[in-house]
């Protein structure tokens, strides 16, 4: 090669490099040419995380090579339809606003099963289901000689059989440990528990002068309960087989909070009905919480530690204490039209609503604390929170719905999984990618909806 070809080559180098240099400094800089506007942008950034993984993404209808959970940089500022696809899943659809310089992130997206298949997981008949504790509920399926007795954990998701009992229980609790189990026939109840080597132990609970309308297991020792009747409010020591009134008279109903040596318990008076606290042994002088208007229909609810909540399911008020205002900023909380609340995993935000509505409440937050996130003809038989306060379950005649949160200019994401229609009652596992749920006809089934 001649020295003039070496000196031109030189030349032709230095032009692209003084040609190209500036565009590389503004790529690196996160700024994209705009042919619309001909001219440079600084561009943004768009976050995408979804569950299952490994969805495809489309932008504007058209799709891309990017895939959940992923990064898309140098996106000029604009409104992109962003769509997620997978497999055998509905898609997620929504309009995202990218803005110079900043990243947008869309996370906690949940992608549901297309088709809901529904198999029966317990051959025989549904004759009692615990409330839930601790993620667990417990289940007695009929039997020719009885029923079976079962544990459902949701957190770990697993079905265990724990024995075989000669009778049908009509009602069935299950304490915090999902070890004790109280099972209640023709009128009597029975605590029973299993040793670490899976013998049974049956203790049965001393004879009531009135029948016994609640019963609860102590949250800090589950061999001791407490039962409300007509009396008044006892304290049953079930080793000892022994009873004791903690206080007579008329009492709607009790809570015993977790972690807390008080019993809460509504009394009614001639004008009023009160909110009373005591010990729980019974030894301390009561003392009244509140006041409220006389009412037999008072029901207290489960709650987070250091709040009492209350419905009066006469008049669907629900009236919320807060004393140390840690989730609220009232100590005293009433909203009218409730007759179902749902907590969060013991604690903020809250969801209530009745027959029609639901609605959320974040007591702390200043604007627009209360939202309202459904508002239906048919009757909605009751909601839950899924295994992140991103979205909401709640159950009608025309099947589970479930609400995405998180909205972009008010607009709700709601999905409908016709094929659970026939569920009465549904239970969530914590990973949120199974239903439990039992029908009509007392059978018990699960569904992958994840």
């Amino acid at each position: 090669m001649t020295l003039t070809h070496r000196r031109l080559l030189y030349l032709v180098f230095f032009l692209i490099f003084f040609a190209s240099a500036p565009i590389v400094l503004k790529l690196a800089e996160g700024y994209k040419f705009d042919w619309r506007q001909f001219g440079w942008q600084k561009a943004g950034v768009l976050f995408l995380e979804s569950k299952p993984e490994k969805a495809t993404v489309y932008l504007n209808s058209e799709k891309t090579s990017y895939q959940t959970t992923t990064r898309i940089k140098t996106l000029l500022p604009g409104e992109y339809q962003v769509e997620i696809k997978k497999d055998g899943y509905l898609s997620w659809s929504k309009k995202l606003k990218i803005n110079a310089g900043e990243t947008t992130f869309a996370q906690y997206i949940r992608l549901f099963k297309e088709n809901i298949n529904a198999e029966k997981i317990l051959a025989d008949k549904i004759s009692a289901v615990s409330e839930m504790a601790e993620n667990k509920i417990a289940i007695a399926t009929n039997k020719n000689t009885g029923a079976e007795l079962f544990l459902l954990n949701l957190k770990n998701d697993s079905l265990k059989k724990i024995t075989l009992i000669n009778f049908t229980p009509e009602s069935l609790i299950l304490d915090s440990n999902g070890t004790h189990f109280l099972l209640k026939n023709n009128g009597a109840w029975r605590l029973l528990t299993q040793d670490i080597f899976g013998a049974d132990k049956t203790y049965q609970l001393p004879a009531s002068q009135s029948s016994r309308q609640k019963i609860a297991f102590d949250p800090d020792n589950s061999l001791m309960v407490y039962a409300l009747s007509n009396l008044g409010l006892e304290k049953i020591d079930v080793t000892a087989n022994q009873a004791l009134f903690i206080t007579t008279g008329k009492i709607a109903d009790f809570y015993l909070p977790l972690g807390e040596n008080n019993i809460y318990y509504l009394k009614n008076t001639n004008t009023q009905t009160e909110l009373l606290i005591t010990s729980k042994n019974g030894s301390g002088s009561e003392a009244v919480a509140a006041n409220l208007p006389l009412s037999s229909a008072y029901n207290f609810f489960p709650a987070p530690p250091g709040i009492v909540n209350i419905i009066d399911k006469e008049k669907n008020k629900l009236y919320i204490f807060d004393i140390k205002q840690k989730i609220f900023s009232e100590k005293n909380l009433v909203i009218d039209d409730v007759n179902k609340i749902s907590w969060y995993n013991n604690s903020a935000p809250l969801i209530y609503g009745n027959d029609n509505e639901i609605w959320t409440y974040e007591g702390l937050v200043e604007d627009n604390r209360k939202q309202l996130i459904a508002r239906l003809g048919t009757k909605i038989e009751n909601f839950w929170w899924y295994g992140v306060p991103t979205h909401l379950l709640y159950l009608t005649s025309d099947g589970l719905f479930i609400t995405e949160l998180i909205t972009n200019n008010f607009a709700r994401d709601t999905i409908n999984l016709p094929a659970l229609k026939t569920a009465k009652q549904i239970w969530l596992t914590e990973k949120g990618d199974k239903i439990y749920w039992l029908n009509d006809e007392q059978n018990f089934f699960v569904s992958q909806i994840q």
